[in-house]
């Protein structure tokens, strides 16, 4: 084993001492962290896109989700790259009584490149954004990216997970 407080020691790598340990802040617990990325993944057809619908409109309202015992009202931030908003979401929405001053709605191709993830931390910021809904994940790739290649993927969500990590922002 090499010294880790020896010059020559990965920077990388810390010793488990020297690391403070935080709480984690649920917005939705055990679902939901704020600060963290969540995934929703499940076969097509199953309702992933309902489901989210109505937790979006839950949050925008200030309803409590499952097992909480109170809700807060939140802006929310939906991209959305297959469901057309005047017809699927907005419907949805308004089914599922959203707080609809309290939801936008990017239903246009976004790429998440470096500069999109810049754009979209700025935007979270101005609009006080505490939840961003992606659905689904491949609406926000890049052209370029090969989904099916795991250090590419690995590579793009981590700049995302950090935008998660600098805003505070639950990103699902």
């Amino acid at each position: 084993f090499h010294d880790l407080s020896h010059p020559g020691a990965p920077p990388f790598c810390r010793r488990a001492f020297e690391i403070q340990p935080k709480e984690v802040h649920w917005a939705w617990f055990p679902y939901i962290a704020f600060g963290k990325i969540t995934f929703l993944d499940g076969d097509p057809g199953v309702g992933k896109s309902f489901l989210t619908c109505g937790v979006a409109a839950a949050l925008s309202a200030g309803r409590p989700l499952p097992g909480q015992k109170e809700g807060f009202k939140w802006r929310v931030l939906m991209i959305n790259g297959d469901d057309d908003a005047e017809d699927t979401i907005v419907p949805r929405l308004i089914a599922n009584k959203a707080d609809m001053d309290n939801i936008r709605l990017i239903d246009e191709a976004v790429i998440m490149d470096r500069k999109g993830v810049d754009e979209l931390e700025e935007w979270i910021k101005i609009h006080d954004i505490a939840f961003v809904f992606i659905d689904p994940l491949s609406a926000i790739l890049n052209g370029e990216m090969d989904m099916f290649r795991a250090n590419e993927v690995r590579a793009f969500l981590n700049g995302i997970k950090e935008l998660a990590q600098r805003t505070e922002c639950a990103i699902v």
